[in-house]
C-alpha cells in the first residue's frame, strides 16, 4: 500500500515504521557506515579538500536534519552546507521541498550525486503531504516521510516505536547485538499495528479527494491566488503591505505561502500580531522559524553575528520577540492541503483587510502636565477567583503578597491541562462568588445550577502538583466541583485546583495587580460600540482608576492607593481574550482591532501590571486615592 503509492514495489524498498519523519532521520544518521576516516582533522563547517567521507546538507533543511550532523560528527571528515564538489563522498541529505516557503528543490540532483559516489537521504515530508512523488523516478537511498502530515490525523495515524521486541540477541557487557534481518533491524520495539492498519484509511481518504495527482493541481491553484492576492496588496498611500518569501519559480513551488506583513511606513508588522488577528477568523496558520533556521536566517537575512546577539538578548524559538531593531526574527506560513478552498484565501484576505490596512496613522496624544500632577481615584474593584472565569465587584478588598485576596486562586484543568477561554470560551459562562467560607461557582444563563467549595484548608485534597507555566504548586479541590465542571463545560476529567497557601504567587499572568485606566477604555469603548462597562469586563483588570487622561498609565513607574506603594512592573500585552464576548462566548474581533489601530507600530498593549513594594497588609477600597509618579 505504502510502496505503491510511492509508485514501487517491496523488489525496489522496504517501509521502516518509526516514530515519526525525525526519528527515521535520527536511524539513518545512526546506521549509515562512512568510509574510513583519513588522519587528517578537518574544522566542522569548513571546506574541505580531503576525500574522506563528508555529510553535507542544504542551508534549507528542518532542524530534523541538520540534527543528523550531531549523530555523524564522529565518524567523518568534513560537514559542507555549500557546494558538492566530486572529489568527495559520503552521505547527502537532501531536502526536497523546503517547510519554510514551499520551495522545490530540483530531485535531478539525486541522480547526479549519486553518479559521483553520494549516497542520499531525502526528506520527503513536506513534499509528500502534498504533491505526487515517484520512486520510480528518483530514486534516493533512503526517503523519510511523515504519515501524520499526509492524513492530518495525529491520533489515528501516526506510528510509534518503543524499545523492545525486535533485537533477537543482545550482549550487555559487549558492544554486540544481533538484531532481526533486512530492514526489520531499523524497527524499535513492538510496533504500533493499530496506527499502521489505519494507513488504509488515510490512503482511501486521498482517493476520495481524487488522488495525490488532483489534490496536488487544486492546492497549487489555490496557493497561487493566495500568493496573488498577497502580492498585490498595498496601504493607503500605494507602499507594499506585504512581502513574500520565495516563489521565484512557480514551477518549482509548492502550496506554501511565507510571508510578513508591513506597515504603511515599511516597516514590519510582527508574526505575533499577525497571528492574534488570524485565530479571531480562524484562520489556522504558523509563525517563526518553522524548525528550519537555515531557511529562516537566508530570506530574513540574518547573519550568524545577529543570531548570536539575539540569544544573548534573551531571543528564544518560540518567544514572542518577532521585530527587533526593525527587523523581523520570523514569519508567517499559510499552507494549503486537501481540505482547502478558496475562500481560505477569501478569508485570509478579510483579515489583513480589515487588521492590517485600510487606516491611517492615529494622532499622537499630548499631555500638557505629566501624570504625577494627577490625582485619580479607584472606580472598581474586581477578583476573579477562578482564571478564565468570570469576576465579581467588590467595594473593598484585602492587599495579599499574590494580589488581591482570593484572586486568581483557583484554576480548571482537564486531563492534566490548564484551561483558560482562547481554547474554551465557555469559560466565560462560569460565574463566581465568595464569602468568608466558601467559593460559589454557577451557571450565568441558569444561577441554580452551582456548586459550593468550601475554602477551608482541611477541607480541600492536598494532592500537591506544578503548573508548569507558573511554576506554581496547586491542590485538588472538591470531587463535587469536578463532576459539575466536567458535566458543565462538556470535557472529560476537569478538576478544579487551588494554589497552595503557602506559595508566593497567585495564578495571574504576569504580576500580582493589573490596573486600567477608566479614560483609556472609553476611548475603545467609543470606537466599537460598547460601554464601559462592558469593556472592562473584557479586559479583565483588578483595579479600574478614574481621574487621568487617557493612556497616560502608560508614563507611570510607580503609583500609590490609600499609601499602599506599587511598582509598575510592565504594560500588559493584549491577545485574542479580549474579544471573548463575556455574555456569548463569542469572539468579535472588534476591540483588539482598535487597539491595534490605536498602537499601530507598538505591541498591542493595554493597562500595566504592577506589584506592592513592601507587601504591607492592609485594605483598599472603591474611592481610595491613586497618585502616581
Amino acid at each position: 500500500m505504502v510502496l505503491e503509492h510511492f509508485d514501487v514495489t517491496p523488489e525496489d524498498y522496504a517501509v521502516v515504521f518509526t516514530a515519526n519523519a525525525t526519528h527515521a532521520l535520527q536511524i539513518v544518521a545512526d546506521s549509515y557506515i562512512f568510509e574510513e576516516k583519513t588522519t587528517s582533522t578537518v574544522q566542522i563547517g569548513s571546506t574541505a579538500k580531503n576525500t574522506g567521507p563528508t555529510f553535507a546538507y542544504l542551508r534549507d533543511s528542518h532542524n530534523s536534519l541538520v540534527g543528523m550532523r550531531e549523530i555523524v560528527k564522529d565518524k567523518i571528515n568534513s560537514m559542507d552546507n555549500g557546494i558538492l564538489t566530486s572529489n568527495r563522498s559520503g552521505l547527502f541529505a537532501m531536502t526536497a521541498m523546503s517547510n519554510f516557503c514551499g520551495r522545490k528543490y530540483d530531485l535531478a540532483l539525486i541522480k547526479i550525486l549519486q553518479d559521483r559516489g553520494w549516497s542520499v537521504c531525502l526528506d520527503a515530508a513536506s513534499w509528500v503531504s502534498t504533491s505526487h512523488l515517484s520512486l520510480a523516478e528518483i530514486r534516493p537511498h533512503f526517503m523519510a516521510l511523515s504519515f501524520y502530515k499526509m492524513f492530518d490525523s495525529m491520533n489515528r495515524l501516526k506510528a510509534r516505536a518503543f524499545a523492545g521486541g525486535t533485537v533477537s540477541q543482545m550482549l550487555v557487557d559487549e558492544l554486540h547485538s544481533v538484531i532481526r534481518n533486512n530492514h526489520e533491524r531499523y524497527e524499535q520495539g513492538t510496533l504500533n499495528y493499530y496506527a499502521i492498519s489505519a494507513l488504509t484509511k488515510g490512503f482511501a481518504d486521498l482517493k476520495r479527494f481524487g488522488g495525490i495527482q488532483t489534490i496536488q493541481e487544486n492546492n497549487m491553484r489555490i496557493a497561487a491566488a493566495a500568493h496573488k492576492m498577497l502580492s498585490q496588496k498595498v496601504h493607503w498611500n500605494g507602499k507594499p503591505a506585504v512581502k513574500v518569501y520565495g516563489w521565484r519559480n512557480p514551477a518549482q513551488q509548492g502550496p506554501i505561502v511565507t510571508f510578513n506583513l508591513l506597515r504603511d511606513d515599511g516597516s514590519f508588522t510582527g508574526y505575533s500580531e499577525v497571528e492574534k488577528m488570524a485565530s479571531l477568523f480562524g484562520i489556522d496558520l504558523r509563525t517563526g522559524c518553522f524548525c528550519n533556521s537555515g531557511a529562516c536566517q537566508m530570506y530574513l537575512e540574518i547573519g550568524n553575528n545577529q543570531l548570536r546577539q539575539y540569544y544573548e538578548e534573551g531571543k528564544e524559538c518560540g518567544d514572542t520577540r518577532d521585530v527587533i531593531d526593525g527587523r523581523p526574527t520570523g514569519a508567517v506560513r499559510v499552507s494549503f492541503g486537501r481540505q482547502s478552498t478558496i475562500e481560505d484565501v477569501l478569508i485570509l484576505e478579510q483579515m489583513i483587510d480589515y487588521c492590517f490596512l485600510g487606516f491611517q496613522p492615529s494622532t499622537v496624544i499630548e499631555y500638557p502636565l505629566s501624570i504625577e500632577h494627577y490625582t485619580a481615584a479607584v472606580s472598581r474593584l474586581i477578583v476573579y477567583p477562578v482564571k478564565s472565569c468570570q469576576g465579581f465587584d467588590l467595594e473593598k478588598c484585602t492587599l495579599t503578597r499574590t494580589g488581591l485576596q482570593h484572586d486568581r486562586e483557583f484554576m480548571i484543568e482537564s486531563c492534566g491541562t490548564t484551561l483558560t477561554q482562547k481554547r474554551q470560551p465557555k469559560m466565560c459562562k462560569i460565574h463566581t462568588m465568595i464569602n468568608k467560607k466558601s467559593l460559589e461557582l454557577f451557571d450565568a444563563d441558569n444561577p441554580s445550577c452551582s456548586v459550593t467549595v468550601p475554602l477551608q484548608p482541611d477541607q480541600i485534597s492536598l494532592q500537591s502538583g506544578i503548573v508548569c507555566t507558573y511554576n506554581v504548586q496547586t491542590s485538588e479541590s472538591t470531587s463535587e466541583s469536578s463532576s459539575w465542571l466536567t458535566s458543565f463545560l462538556n470535557l472529560p476529567e476537569c478538576k478544579l485546583r487551588r494554589v497552595h497557601q503557602d506559595s508566593s504567587r497567585s495564578l495571574s499572568n504576569e504580576a500580582p495587580y493589573l490596573v486600567v485606566n477608566e479614560a483609556s477604555i472609553k476611548i475603545l469603548a467609543d470606537i466599537v460600540d460598547l460601554t464601559i462597562e462592558e469593556t472592562v469586563d473584557r479586559f479583565r483588570p483588578n483595579i479600574v482608576i478614574r481621574g487621568l487622561p487617557p493612556f497616560i498609565e502608560d508614563t507611570a513607574k510607580r503609583m500609590s492607593i490609600d499609601g499602599f506603594k506599587f511598582e509598575i512592573i510592565k504594560k500588559c500585552t493584549r491577545c485574542e481574550m479580549i474579544c471573548v464576548n463575556p455574555e456569548t462566548g463569542v469572539k468579535e474581533p472588534q476591540l483588539i482591532v482598535a487597539l491595534r489601530n490605536f498602537r499601530q507600530r507598538e505591541k498591542m498593549t493595554f493597562g500595566i501590571y504592577v506589584k506592592q513594594i513592601e507587601e504591607i497588609p492592609g485594605e483598599i477600597h472603591r474611592d481610595s486615592k491613586v497618585h502616581f509618579e
